[in-house]
């Protein structure tokens, strides 16, 4: 399925300045780069890899115990794959540990 994704410029500018309308050109531009900064920091792969470890740790501890299941949502495709990836290698060390461990509990490997 190819699935078509059209993007209305002239809608986002006009909504953007009626959000904005009370601030400086200054300061929107201001507000404009600080965003760009978080859109970047929010995909750092340390940053991705720390929520992931925790993403996974509270579902085998919390969620799964109770017959439940879990998504993940992300912003973006890119933030999807990395996260994909992050969770994947979370599990991975998690199920490597319970190996190690002199009584492992069967029910997590």
């Amino acid at each position: 399925m190819d699935v078509k994704l059209r993007i209305d410029k002239v809608a986002i500018d006009e909504a953007y300045q009626q959000i904005t309308g009370e601030l400086s050109e200054q300061d929107r531009d201001d507000l404009a780069k600080r965003a760009a900064k978080m859109a970047v920091l929010i995909k750092t792969p340390s940053r991705v890899q720390a929520i992931c470890r925790h993403i996974v740790n509270h579902y085998r501890e919390k969620v799964e115990p109770n017959g439940f299941k879990a998504q993940v949502v992300c912003h973006s495709k890119l933030a999807a794959i990395r996260y994909r990836k992050a969770i994947r290698n979370a599990l991975q060390v998690r199920l490597e540990r319970e190996r190690a461990k002199l009584q492992p509990d069967h029910a997590l490997i």
